[in-house]
Formats: structure tokens, sequence, C-alpha cells
């Protein structure tokens, strides 16, 4: 890796925490949840055809709120 490169990467990082220390996760994942359980009692098809991509954002929601972890302890230390 370049100085030039690790520099980039260091700048993406931080823009990257920023945005996701701002990001109300918990909320969102609230929700995503909130759906999984009254999904296929209110529309059964359409959380059938949605299931499998809404656990894949779950799953990125997730991820993320411990980068959002990290996050915030380095931009707050």
């Amino acid at each position: 890796m370049t100085d030039e490169e690790y520099l980039s990467t260091q700048h993406q990082l931080t823009a990257l925490a920023r945005m996701v220390a701002e990001m109300d996760l918990a909320g969102f994942i609230s929700r995503i949840s909130y759906a999984e359980g009254v999904g296929p009692i209110l529309d059964p098809t359409l959380y059938m055809k949605a299931i499998d991509n809404l656990q894949k954002i779950k799953r990125l929601a997730v991820g993320a709120s411990k980068f959002q972890k990290a996050a915030l302890e380095v931009l707050d230390g």
C-alpha cells in the first residue's frame, strides 16, 4: 500500500465513521424486526417476496451498528 492509498483509506474510514455515527441503526433494526413480525400476518405474499432482501439489509444494519460503536469510541475519544 502506498502512502497515498493509506491516507485515502484513512480519510474514507473517518468519513464513513462520521456518517454511520449519525444513523439511528437501533431504530432501523427495530422497524425491520417489527416488519418481520407483522409482515406474514398483514401481507403474506409481499412478505414472502421481500423477506430475503429484508434479512440482507438487517444483516448490514447489525454489522453497521457494531461499526457505529467503534466509530463513536474513536470520534468521541
